[in-house]
């Protein structure tokens, strides 16, 4: 059975006594594999979110809602602490989301204010306050939902979801949605993940989803 990462993301993390909201997943960006999984363990006044490795999770129950969690009360109250409230209270909301520039082309300030702060936390190190090592380099598996995706050959459409194989938890596939239709395409025909936040594919790859959705 595969899984989504909306799939993840909407289980709770569940222990022998306690449950718990997933809030993010992390991956490894050149291996996809996922490798922390983001948990808010505070109450309903406040939130409280840690790192928890992936190799303490068992096989997800999309029907019953749970992910199974292999930690004690107290491994889960003294993992690693994380919050993305952190970027979110430094963002400058008052930017606007669009700006035409000189030439008619548009950009985002706020996707390069974003861009920026990453990039600024993990050449510093400061993206968890006592994160685990290598965790500066993983990846917001969250984030690449909604990014734009392109071949050479122009458009191809947005990115709705990420197919994760089971066992490694491991990324698979884009699944994207072209003109209303929805494409897997398998991230070994990824080209690039550009720095705008768009990612390319190989031209032959979408032409061949195209003919194996039209067989």
């Amino acid at each position: 059975m595969r899984y989504t990462l909306t799939d993840l993301m909407s289980l709770s993390a569940a222990t022998a006594d306690e449950e718990f909201s997933v809030v993010e997943i992390f991956h490894d960006p050149e291996t996809l594999k996922i490798a922390y999984v983001a948990l808010d363990i505070g109450s309903w006044l406040e939130s409280h979110e840690v790192l928890v490795e992936i190799d303490r999770f068992g096989t997800p129950d999309v029907d019953a809602g749970r992910w199974p969690l292999s930690l004690t009360h107290d491994e889960v109250t003294h993992a690693p602490s994380w919050s993305h409230e952190d970027q979110a209270a430094d963002m400058p909301l008052d930017w606007p989301p669009l700006v035409v520039g000189p030439f008619g082309g548009t950009y985002s300030p706020l996707l390069l204010w974003v861009q920026a702060h990453e990039e600024s936390q993990r050449e510093s190190g400061e993206s968890a306050p006592d994160a685990p090592a290598g965790f500066s380099r993983m990846e917001q598996s969250g984030s690449w939902i909604g990014s734009d995706c392109f071949t050479d050959a122009g458009e191809l459409g947005k990115l709705m979801d990420l197919e994760v194989e089971p066992g490694p938890f491991r990324l698979t596939h884009a699944l994207i949605d072209h003109d209303g239709t929805q494409l897997r395409v398998p991230f070994t025909d990824l080209e690039y993940a550009a720095e705008q936040g768009h990612f390319v594919f190989r031209t032959e790859a979408a032409e061949r989803v195209y003919a194996e959705q039209d067989a």
